[in-house]
């Protein structure tokens, strides 16, 4: 990056954190206190808004300028307009305030996202003491902003500590149309967007940006500086799942998530610092699908076409036809990020969406269907016993591409750091062309940075980031055991091993649609796509490491004996002991509910199997279960088991577990003369219903079974309900199937090892 072109993006950075520090804190302190003495810094800082230009002399060249502009941008792009008056502190509103014809007025308590936080959920007002809370935030980041420095490095950080910082804080403290957009996205995209503009004016030669950007603004405004990028990889969870030797099952997935996890990130890093911008221009990755707000320049989307067929190429030659990374952009003007004229935003997105799709239809030219097709066969070449890939394997008959994953799981969860090297090591993977992925503490990275091997590093969640500098991720990493094996002993009754899949309904209509149309602007879509995003990244280990609810008596440990197989975007996979990962279902449905309030649903599948059956079968299975669950009216459902057990999450909870389950279990746990016999005996019965004989069965079934004259009343009263409502239960269909599934949760419950 150039020196001017760092300036613009510290200045973006620091143009509005004075609002951290209102009403105590003026910019001429601020600047002071940052210990700023760079005079074109220190005014692109202050003089963001038009009436600051008359108290200042600027060149036509001034930087101060393009912040100028680019936070116009940024805050009409918020449907905003600049503030005037006193600026006291109110807290962040609720993105999904507005959401899907929402109309709620919830808000945030001022939080700094922190190792140790609960889920910040919107609240109707807030509860903490927001003055104290504000004062430690102010504190805590104005030692976090350190010296201020002009690397890529320390900017990328920077804008990581905001977020950190600043999630819960507003953008605007007066317009209400803003007041769902937090300080930090407001940031980002201010900064993003300074870095486009900058590159923009620096490709066509212009220099007088005060003629460019505040005599013709508006002229300027209509014309098309940006492109929205968009980039997809293909093949994900084949390539995930394609695990059939059951041997370290556990490790080798997490290690073929997270390897997809930081080539998506490292990948996206490689163009950001080719293009010399900050991470700030990334809107969001996740899923294996990333958008960027980056320059419409020629020299930009002559190296986008470029870096696309390279990594393509590498892909193959690595991982054959596994993987496929298919890149689009659409150029687009500041007006269109307002959605001017009315529903340009949603046709910029449908247009880049069309792109990424001729292309995965097209994935391959000509040439390279005929060199795929044309490959030699080595007499050495067998297939893998983990992958059944063919391919050269190694006297214990595993390929070089699990070899790999194999180094890697060794550090996944044990090492805070992941350097991308220029040096092959014993422990590293692949990641790109001469680049390799490297797990680390932080005293190997250390020596790896004396060794000057280190092309860039990543922390996972909040561990490590501080120490180097690294480029921070949102990673769900959660795991309670080492294997499957350890999931499944650990767990309660039946020794089967639970897994689920889920993902967000109807998420795509809600990002280009979910709000109004005046509502719909790119700002907003950031914010609602990070906040998802954080949710299923990160939160998602909270929620796992805090259960809420269980079916029998609660857990002094709240730990879900479970590990995150893949968590991001808006899907998740994730394995555990079974009566975990169902109990772990009901409070991610409550989660979700909350989160967003009510506003988006999940549909998950649910399946339980023996620890060493294949996961490559597992995840299609249950992936079927799941496609069973968003055929159900209004989807928000989960299937347990198997097709025929599809409910939506009110009669899964309500129905099948508190009434029909409940009811169950207090029947069987207070009787000691019923066994499970007479448990199987019912279960028959009720699923071939369709008998009308069955129905006379269950009725004499049950009067054999009423307690004699010297049992106890609380024990005839309890078998009389018991007795009645499932005599009344199996006369109806719904209420029928439902009960079916309760006994079989039961008896899963109360069963050991194999008979």
């Amino acid at each position: 990056m150039s020196e001017k072109h760092n300036k613009v993006i510290l200045a973006a950075l620091l143009h509005d954190i004075n609002k951290v520090f209102i009403p105590d804190t003026s910019y001429e302190a601020l600047i002071k206190s940052l210990n700023i003495k760079d005079s074109e810094l220190e005014k692109g800082i202050k003089c963001h808004h038009e009436i600051d230009f008359d108290n200042l002399e600027l060149e036509d060249d001034s930087l101060a300028y393009v912040i100028y502009a680019a936070d116009k941008i940024a805050t009409a792009a918020e449907r905003g307009r600049e503030e005037s008056g006193k600026l006291e502190f109110t807290p962040l509103k609720s993105i999904f305030n507005t959401l899907n014809e929402n109309n709620q007025n919830k808000v945030y308590n001022p939080e700094i996202i922190s190792k140790n936080s609960t889920i910040n959920y919107p609240v109707e007002n807030c509860t903490e003491d927001i003055v104290e809370k504000l004062d430690n935030i102010k504190q805590e980041l104005q030692q976090k902003i350190g010296i201020i420095d002009y690397k890529r490095e320390y900017l990328n950080y920077l804008l990581e500590t905001f977020e950190i910082y600043l999630s819960y804080f507003p953008s605007s403290y007066l317009n209400e149309e803003r007041a769902d957009i937090s300080l930090y996205d407001h940031i980002k995209i201010t900064t993003a967007i300074s870095s486009c503009i900058y590159r923009y004016l620096e490709e066509k030669g212009i220099k007088d940006y005060k003629s460019e950007l505040i005599s013709s603004i508006e002229e300027f405004e209509d014309k098309n500086i940006f492109l929205l990028q968009s980039m997809d990889f293909s093949g994900i969870q084949q390539f995930i799942y394609k695990q059939y030797d059951t041997k370290d099952a556990l490790k080798n997935l997490r290690a073929r998530s997270f390897y997809l996890e930081i080539l998506l990130e490292n990948f996206i890093d490689e163009i950001l610092t080719d293009l010399e911008l900050s991470r700030a221009n990334l809107l969001y990755s996740g899923g294996g699908h990333a958008y960027l707000i980056l320059p419409n320049t020629d020299n930009v989307k002559r190296y986008l076409d470029e870096i696309e067929v390279r990594m393509n190429k590498w892909l193959c030659e690595t991982f054959d036809i596994d993987l496929y990374l298919a890149m689009g952009y659409e150029a687009c003007s500041p007006l269109y990020l307002q959605n001017k004229p009315a529903g340009s935003y949603k046709q910029m997105f449908i247009n880049v969406s069309h792109t990424l799709s001729d292309k995965k239809r097209k994935r391959y030219s000509y040439e390279q269907i005929q060199t795929l097709n044309n490959r030699e066969v080595k007499d050495d070449t067998r297939e893998c016993r983990i992958c059944h890939r063919s391919d050269r394997v190694d006297p214990d008959g595993v390929c070089r591409v699990c070899n790999g994953l194999i180094r890697l799981s060794k550090g996944i969860l044990d090492k805070d750091v992941f350097c991308i090297t220029d040096k092959e090591t014993e422990w590293s993977m692949k990641i790109f062309e001469n680049e390799y992925l490297a797990p680390a503490t932080n005293e190997e990275a250390g020596k790896l940075q004396t060794d000057n091997v280190i092309i860039r590093r990543f922390s996972k969640n909040l561990r490590g980031s501080e120490t180097f500098k690294s480029g921070k991720l949102w990673i769900g990493d959660y795991s309670s055991e080492k294997t499957l094996g350890e999931l499944v002993d650990k767990g309660s009754g039946i020794k089967r091993l639970g897994v689920l899949r889920a993902d967000v309904d109807n998420l795509g209509q809600a990002f280009v649609g979910g709000f109004s149309e005046e509502r719909q602007t790119f700002s907003r879509s950031a914010a609602f796509s990070r906040k998802l995003s954080l949710f299923f990244k990160y939160h998602i280990n909270h929620i796992l490491a805090n259960g809420e609810y269980f079916l029998t008596s609660e857990r002094n440990d709240k730990k879900r004996r479970a590990s995150i197989i893949y968590s991001g975007g808006d899907d998740l996979f994730i394995v555990g002991a079974w009566k975990d990962i169902i109990e772990f279902s009901v409070d991610l449905h409550r989660a979700i509910k909350k989160y967003t309030q009510d506003k988006l649903t999940i549909s998950a599948g649910i399946g339980i199997y023996p620890d060493k059956y294949p996961i490559s079968y597992i995840a299609d299975e249950v992936g079927r279960l799941e496609d069973c669950s968003k055929n159900v009216d209004g989807k928000n459902a989960a299937t347990l088991f198997d097709r025929e057990f599809a409910f939506s999450w009110d009669d899964f909870i309500d129905k099948v577990l508190e009434e029909k389950f409940k009811l169950i279990s207090v029947f069987f746990e207070t009787t000691t003369e019923r066994g499970r016999s007479f448990l199987y005996n019912i279960l028959e019965l009720l699923k071939n219903k369709s008998e009308k004989i069955n129905l006379a069965r269950l009725a004499y079934t049950l009067a054999r079974m009423e307690p004699k004259g010297e049992a106890d009343e609380e024990e005839k009263e309890l078998y009389a309900k018991f007795s009645q409502k499932l005599y009344e239960w199996m006369q109806d269909d719904e209420d029928n199937r439902q009960l079916i599934m309760a006994i079989y949760i039961y008896a899963y419950l109360v069963r050991g090892e194999e008979e």
